[in-house]
């Protein structure tokens, strides 16, 4: 009888002794799994954090190349109208220059008002004391300029009310003056009546109106009118102006 207990005491101590071991075992894997888990979030974040700031870096790449190529535009165009500027001016020292004194380089820098294509600003240099400046540009005449109350250079185009100098048609020589009417549109006025004068013939200045020299061509005729007392002719200029460069001619001081 005294057995019994005895064998119930080991079986509790062995019991004990599994249980013990088994949640030892238990608080190990638990711990070992914990570790491991924490190991793998931290990996995780690692790779997040990684994969974030690879994220940063491209975006900000993606900025930076996006900068240059902006860059690289704005160049490109400058250098393109900076090649424009240099052929056109290559053209415009290509041109016949008259043997006359008071000859100046110029450039059209804008229109002095939106809407109105015939009148315009021109940079030149410093120029005298003349009342008027004939515009040539390609071989034509273009119009004429005058200086503002501030010292500023309009050019009044051909087809501007302002825009008015002494012409000859066709080969006779005839007399008549470039006038605009109501249309913008450039004409030559007070030409004697009877004058034999027809549609094609060139126009060209005069030289007696202080402003041009003589022989500079202005255009053809491209219809002509009776009006009360003399003749006048409509002028096709067949020009654009698209160059910006021209020449701005004075009368030499007599």
């Amino acid at each position: 009888m005294k057995i019994k207990p005895l064998i119930a005491f080991v079986l509790f101590l062995i019991v004990c002794f599994i249980f013990f071991k088994i949640d030892r075992l238990l608080k190990d894997g638990v711990l070992m799994m914990g570790e491991q888990v924490k190991a793998e979030f931290l990996d995780f974040q690692a790779q997040i954090k990684q994969k974030y700031q690879e994220h940063i870096d491209q975006a900000s790449r993606i900025r930076e190349l996006v900068k240059y190529q902006q860059e690289s535009e704005s160049l490109r165009l400058q250098n393109l109208e900076l090649q424009q500027q240099i052929l056109e001016y290559a053209n415009f020292n290509k041109m016949l220059k008259p043997n006359f004194a008071s000859i100046f380089p110029a450039r059209i820098d804008s229109y002095v008002e939106l809407g109105n294509f015939k009148r315009v600003w021109i940079e030149a240099s410093p120029l005298g004391n003349a009342k008027f400046y004939g515009l040539i540009a390609d071989n034509q005449v273009v119009g004429i300029a005058k200086k503002d109350e501030n010292d500023r250079i309009i050019g009044f185009l051909n087809g501007d009310p302002q825009c008015s100098y002494g012409v000859m048609i066709g080969d006779e020589g005839i007399q008549g003056i470039v006038k605009a009417n109501g249309n913008q549109k450039a004409w030559v006025d007070f030409i004697p009546m009877g004058s034999l004068i027809k549609v094609g013939d060139k126009v060209l200045t005069s030289g007696k109106d202080g402003i041009f020299f003589k022989g500079a061509f202005v255009g053809t005729i491209t219809q002509v009118i009776k009006n009360s007392g003399y003749l006048s002719a409509e002028l096709d200029l067949s020009y654009d102006v698209k160059s910006r460069f021209l020449w701005l001619i004075a009368q030499q001081e007599r």
